[in-house]
Order: C-alpha cells, then sequence, then structure tokens
C-alpha cells in the first residue's frame, strides 16, 4: 500500500466521519421529534406554517423547505408558536414552527437578547438550594454550562463577543439541551468558537 493511500485512509475518512456525525441535521424528523419533546400535545397534522428567516412554507411545500434548510449554516434554532396562545385564533392546538440562522442577528438584538438571558440567571440565587431549577439550560459554544457556573459564565459575556444568540423562553428537549431545558434554554456562540 502506498504512503498516500494509507495517510487518506488514516487521516482523510476519519475527519469526513467526524464532521457529519456532529453536524446538526435539521429535517423533518428532526423538527417533529424536537416537538414532540417539547410538548407532549404536539401531533404533526397540527403544522400549519413553517418559517424559515422570516420566508413562510406551508406545510405542503415541505420539500422547499428542506432544500431551502440545506443552504443555511449549522447555527439553527427551532421554537414555536402555538395558536392557543392567541386570542383571534380560531384553530386552537396548531403550530407555526419558527427556525432561524441565529446568525443574522443584527448587534442590537444580540444586546436585546443577551439582555433578556441575563434575566433569567441572578447572582442571588446562587445562596439558595433550590435556585437552579429555575433557570433555563445554558450552552455557550456547544458545551452544556454547569448551573453553578452559568451566572458567572454569562455575565463575562459582551455582545460583540456574540456571533449567534438563541434564547427560547419555553420547555425545550431535556434530551438535547440538559435537564434544566423544562425552563428554557439559551445559546450563545462566541466569534472566538465559531
Amino acid at each position: 500500500m502506498s504512503v498516500l493511500k494509507w495517510l487518506f485512509i488514516q487521516l482523510i475518512i476519519p475527519v469526513v466521519f467526524i464532521s457529519t456525525a456532529c453536524c446538526q441535521v435539521i429535517d423533518r424528523k428532526y423538527i417533529q421529534d424536537w416537538l414532540k419533546k417539547s410538548d407532549t400535545t404536539f401531533k404533526t397534522k397540527d403544522i400549519t406554517l413553517y418559517v424559515l428567516n422570516g420566508v413562510p412554507f406551508q406545510r405542503d411545500d415541505s420539500t422547499k423547505l428542506y432544500e431551502a434548510l440545506k443552504t443555511q449554516s449549522k447555527y439553527l434554532s427551532i421554537d414555536y408558536l402555538k395558536s392557543d396562545e392567541f386570542a383571534w385564533s380560531e384553530r386552537p392546538g396548531r403550530y407555526v414552527i419558527l427556525i432561524s440562522d441565529n446568525y443574522l442577528a443584527r448587534k442590537k438584538l444580540k444586546k436585546y437578547y443577551l439582555k433578556i438571558a441575563l434575566s433569567k440567571y441572578k447572582q442571588s440565587d446562587l445562596q439558595l438550594t433550590d435556585a437552579y431549577v429555575k433557570q433555563p439550560a445554558l450552552i455557550i459554544d456547544d458545551n452544556e454550562i454547569p448551573a453553578a457556573e452559568c451566572y458567572n459564565q454569562i455575565t463575562k459575556i459582551r455582545p460583540k463577543h456574540i456571533f449567534a444568540i438563541n434564547v427560547v423562553l419555553h420547555p425545550v428537549p431535556w434530551e438535547y439541551y440538559g435537564q434544566n431545558a423544562k425552563n428554557g434554554l439559551v445559546q450563545i456562540w462566541t466569534y472566538d468558537k465559531k
């Protein structure tokens, strides 16, 4: 076996496998699993609309949606609105799925989201034994931050360091984000680790 072939097998193939295994692939199954784990009342037939970066896709246009998803970055977030939350809704139990590319947010919006995130973690809570039960899961640069460290870690971050930020104020799947995901989620990617 030639040296080049050996190098290819030893170096290139594992790198390709690791990069594809670690990348988050958002498709129909991923979105539906995410929603089932976030809201136990979710039923697939109740999705009425998908919105990707402000562009609406009807449920029947899901093929176009998933083609559009392929062109997005890995900094995608999923959220949903349930029609029960709106007084004007004539069809209760329907879902609008929001998918956004978090790095597109402008500096002012990142500052706003960081302010909301900071309000969820309080230093005074650190003395309480059950304080960590109330705060959302915090993930910085794809690393889950232990509850005891959340306040210290998030206060170190400045808006100018944020590449992308995602704040979800309702329960998200704890299987993906940790036990405190029942209180919501704050995800931050910094320029250092993007």
